[in-house]
């Protein structure tokens, strides 16, 4: 009976995995020949949901178009030059128009492409598989074909070009001789046109079209083990090999230690460095030599001088050596840092549509090691059971929330690696402790002990003068001594600031916990209302505004309503379930317009700053001042992004993966043209995009400030009176 479960279960999970490489082979069948050796792989083809973004950016495009900003640049340009420059110039513009006529570039990319890349030296490899099943193949490859042949006619001295016919396929190959062992190639096989830098994969994926029976990548236990837990793709999938590529960095730099190796074997021995000179030797050779011995310090003795000698050159060859260390010290350093790091096993990804909404499922896995490397204890941290909208009210407008690292693991990673494996790494790091020690800062105590590893952004609705409201929240282990150290650090930066341009501080009370403003006289000109610090509930926070803080603490305390409780958030974004390494919400909706609010600035900026400074015409001046009509002509056309809607997206860590599922939404297309129609006055909207789904105190420092905290916040961690 077991053994008849245990078949069962096993032909249940081989069928899921059949059918999850099925949907990778059905929908991208170019993936089917990539060689099994490759670190990387993107693969994406047309999909019909997606008309609606094709869309949008179209609208975008022909608004570039008709900026004038390529007039404007074109006249900024022929201005500068000569008559003859510019009228070579223009045969030249019109000569690579002609060779880009040649191409249906929007067909070239419009089915089904695959890009793929694999380690080698001395140049890693790259090829472009574009099927153009629906245009003309022949015509594209003759297209591509001629802007290879006209690059080789520039240098007909350095670059061949050289045709071939291989496995079925046509090639043409740009070479730039012997010595670059390196080629460009572009072919056609059927519908089918490549673009390549190197040669050996693509033929290797050729050889593979032609015979079934070559190793390939989706054949492989990993990725089909990847692609098997992730959503069924529709336009994108994904597939990067980190450890792969490593393995080919390792080799790389192998290849190259043995060059460098046979390099200095065959270079001839440098002169032997003249002996140096004992007191004896000089007074032998010249009695008047007295004074001279009298400065080099009377009482020496002339063999302890001598026998001295050898060693003061030394540590000066030691300290050259740490200017220019050995060549193949620095392979090590390389070969070291690879093999700490190299715990990421591959990451898979898969993009589908869901009404008007894009959405990535993607996944990364570490290797079977990877507890053993010291990047290991770095990245992967204990999960955490805090909510993720524990400080975010319902007024929230964007969110990050995110586990960063352990920094005081990295720290200690990067001394280890300095003691071992820096050439000169020890006295670079007594230098460094010297410095630290100089400045009074020890960064482990001081910063790494209380620091904790969560980090979050909040970002709430415009405030009383329409300036968004903000809160970052530290993690600490320890508030009274994020306190105390926080304290120190403002302290030490009023010193540096000096009495008339220091911080001003004012006490105050949020949330029933005291904080405390900082402001300055820079920012009190700009109108910059004060930032507020302290600690409470685990975290040090930071704000922009006093209302923002406690809107936030109150969340936490639920005594206000949280982001869960927002209609929008719950349609829009993916919430995570249980613990999360990181979590994030962004509202788009004013994405086109903040952009031509950004732009509109600095074009008032650049044109005051041209105003009121003598610029002239020469070295670049005339291209300073055309900058502010330039970025002019681009403020109508980043208003066309006007199309967002909302990005969100959540990581969590199952057992050996971290998996990461995000969304973009789009605004529907009727909502856009309708926003369109009001902003340019029309009665009539614009035609909609035809769907196929429904969307889913003083400037001085005080008293107060050299005390002790104990007044702060009352008892201090683990309800213990706060002490000195």
């Amino acid at each position: 009976m077991f053994s008849i479960r245990m078949r069962n279960v096993l032909v249940v999970v081989l069928a899921g995995t059949a059918s999850a490489l099925a949907g990778v082979e059905d929908r991208f069948p170019l993936s089917r020949h990539v060689p099994a050796d490759v670190y990387f792989l993107s693969a994406s083809r047309h999909n019909p949901e997606n008309e609606f973004i094709d869309a949008y950016m179209a609208k975008v495009w022909r608004a570039f178009e008709e900026s004038g900003i390529s007039e404007a640049v074109w006249d900024l340009i022929s201005e500068n030059v000569t008559d003859e420059q510019a009228e070579e110039a223009e045969k030249m513009i019109a000569k690579c128009r002609a060779l880009c006529s040649g191409v249906d570039w929007g067909s070239l990319f419009g089915d089904e492409v695959i890009v793929t890349g694999r380690v080698s030296f001395p140049s890693w490899e790259t090829i472009f598989v574009l099927r153009n099943a629906k245009s003309k193949p022949q015509k594209n490859f003759e297209g591509l074909r001629a802007i290879v042949r006209e690059i080789a006619a520039l240098a007909p001295d350095q670059l061949v070009v050289i045709e071939s016919d291989f496995e079925g396929a046509k090639l043409c190959a740009l070479s730039f001789g012997k010595e670059v062992p390196v080629s460009i190639n572009v072919g056609l096989r059927r519908d089918v046109v490549f673009m390549s830098l190197g040669d050996s994969l693509l033929k290797d994926y050729l050889r593979a079209m032609s015979s079934s029976d070559r190793p390939t990548l989706v054949k492989t236990e990993r990725f089909q083990t990847a692609f098997a837990k992730l959503a069924p793709p529709e336009s994108e999938i994904s597939f990067f090999d980190p450890s792969r590529m490593m393995t080919g960095m390792h080799e790389m730099f192998r290849t190259i230690s043995a060059l460098e190796k046979q390099a200095r074997r065959s270079k001839p021995a440098p002169a032997a460095a003249p002996r140096a000179k004992s007191r004896s030797d000089a007074v032998s050779e010249d009695e008047d030599d007295e004074d001279e011995d009298d400065d080099k310090g009377e009482g020496e003795d002339d063999d302890a001088i001598a026998a001295d000698a050898p060693k003061r050159r030394a540590p000066r060859a030691a300290e050259g050596g740490r200017d220019h260390p050995d060549p193949q010290q620095v392979f090590a350093l390389f070969h070291r840092v690879i093999d700490d790091v190299m715990i990421f096993d591959y990451v898979a990804s898969t993009v589908h549509t869901e009404g008007y909404g894009v959405v990535t499922d993607s996944i990364t896995a570490l290797t079977p090691d990877a507890k053993s490397r010291p990047a290991h204890k770095i990245v992967v941290l204990p999960t955490s059971d805090e909510p993720f909208d524990r400080f975010l009210p319902v007024e929230t407008t964007a969110f990050s929330v995110s586990e960063l690292a352990d920094f005081r693991a990295l720290y200690q990673w990067i001394r280890t690696l300095f003691t071992e494996a820096v050439p000169g790494g020890t006295s670079a790091l007594e230098n460094w402790d010297a410095f630290l020690e100089s400045q009074e800062f020890d960064i482990e105590k001081d910063l790494l002990d209380w620091m904790g590893n969560r980090i979050i952004f909040v970002t709430l609705g415009e405030g009383k003068f329409r300036q968004p409201q903000w809160v970052v929240l530290f993690q600490v282990r320890n508030e009274k001594l994020a306190r105390q150290k926080v304290r120190a650090a403002l302290r030490f930066v009023n010193r540096k600031l000096g009495e008339q341009q220091g911080l001003m501080f004012t006490d105050t009370e949020i949330a029933g916990r005291k904080f405390q403003q900082v402001a300055h006289p820079f920012m009190m000109m700009l109108q910059m209302k004060p930032i507020v610090w302290g600690t409470a509930e685990g975290y040090l926070v930071l704000g922009g505004g006093e209302d923002a803080v406690a809107t936030c603490l109150k969340t936490a305390a639920g005594k206000h309503p949280s982001i869960r409780t927002s209609e929008r958030f719950r349609k829009e974004s993916r919430i995570p379930k249980g613990a999360i390494v990181s979590a994030s919400f962004t509202d788009t909706t004013k994405f086109g317009q903040e952009l031509q609010a950004a732009l509109g600035g600095m074009t008032m900026g650049f044109g005051m700053f041209t105003a009121m400074t003598p610029i002239p015409d020469e070295a670049g001046g005339k291209i300073l001042k055309a900058i502010p009509n330039i970025l002019a002509k681009l403020v109508p056309v980043v208003g066309e992004l006007n199309f967002y809607r909302s990005d969100s997206s959540f990581t969590t860590f199952e057992g050996d993966a971290w998996r990461t599922l995000s969304v973009t939404n789009y605004k529907d297309p009727a909502a856009v043209a309708a926003e369109d129609s009001e902003d340019n006055g029309d009665d009539e909207a614009k035609p909609r995009v035809s769907r196929t789904k429904k969307p889913a105190k003083s400037r001085a420092e005080d008293a107060d400030d050299e005390r002790d905290d104990d007044d702060d916040n009352g008892d201090g961690e683990n309800g213990e009176e706060d002490d000195d």
